[in-house]
């Protein structure tokens, strides 16, 4: 009976491997050079690819406000930035510098346009000094007290421009206080009665999710980190969904 039973085994694992060599394919002359001549595929990163549809919203998004020469550099450094450290630095930096300008104009669009103001005259600046060098070079007195002329008046006009941002942002600033000390005088006022509404929750009913989530068992009280806070901004994304530095 073992006999049988062994010689069984041996025929099913035989049929088996007959079975399995049934299913491969022949192989041909030049199938191996095929395959190791054809690389694999290599599929780009999400973060690679989101990265790259950003980096061609904000070049369009440039040059619909008439800001070409920040188009341009940032275009330039693009291509720069695999072979160059130094490039891909001045890259991240630039490219935050606009999603800055164009998230405040996003949610705070009077601040946003101050922001774009200053941007555009910055970029008006930069053109008037190189024509400006451009004439000092070429001798050109004339062509260069008027681009002198013109590039005081941007500078003013920048200055003032940064003047006012600040003053709007201090404004905000103070608003927002003001809002968290109203916030913090309830808080006080209804110090007892939250405290006494947590402990029934807590001894009778069990603690509710939203006094789960509040710290020290306070529903409404901030906590010690800054996420907590009312109007803080969300933790970052994961890494994986934001270029490698």
């Amino acid at each position: 009976m073992r006999r049988v039973f062994i010689a069984g085994c041996a025929s099913a694992v035989v049929a088996l491997t007959v079975l399995g060599a049934m299913g491969q394919p022949d192989s041909r002359p030049g199938d191996e050079a095929d395959r190791t001549a054809r690389p694999r595929e290599r599929r780009e990163p999400r973060w690679a690819r989101d990265w790259e549809q950003r980096l061609d919203e904000d070049i369009a998004w440039l040059r619909e406000k008439g800001l070409d020469d920040y188009a341009d550099k940032i275009a330039e450094l693009r291509t720069q930035q695999q072979s160059s450290p130094e490039k891909r630095g001045e890259l991240f930096k630039a490219v935050g510098k606009v999603r800055q300008v164009r998230f405040l104009i996003d949610r705070q669009p009077e601040q946003g346009a101050k922001a774009l103001k200053a941007m555009q005259l910055e970029s008006r600046i930069s053109r008037l000094a190189q024509q400006w060098q451009a004439a000092d070079k070429a001798g050109d007195d004339e062509a260069r007290r008027q681009a002198g002329v013109e590039l005081r008046k941007l500078l003013e006009q920048q200055f003032d421009a940064r003047l006012e941002f600040t003053r709007a942002l201090i404004e905000d600033i103070k608003r927002r206080l003001e809002e968290h000390q109203a916030e913090l005088k309830q808080q006080e006022q209804l110090r007892a009665r939250l405290i006494d509404t947590r402990f029934q929750e807590l001894t009778q009913g069990g603690p509710t999710k939203e006094a789960d989530d509040a710290p020290l068992g306070v529903p409404g009280m901030p906590g010690d980190g800054p996420a907590a806070l009312p109007g803080a901004p969300k933790p970052p994304p994961a890494s994986g969904d934001m270029p490698p530095q």
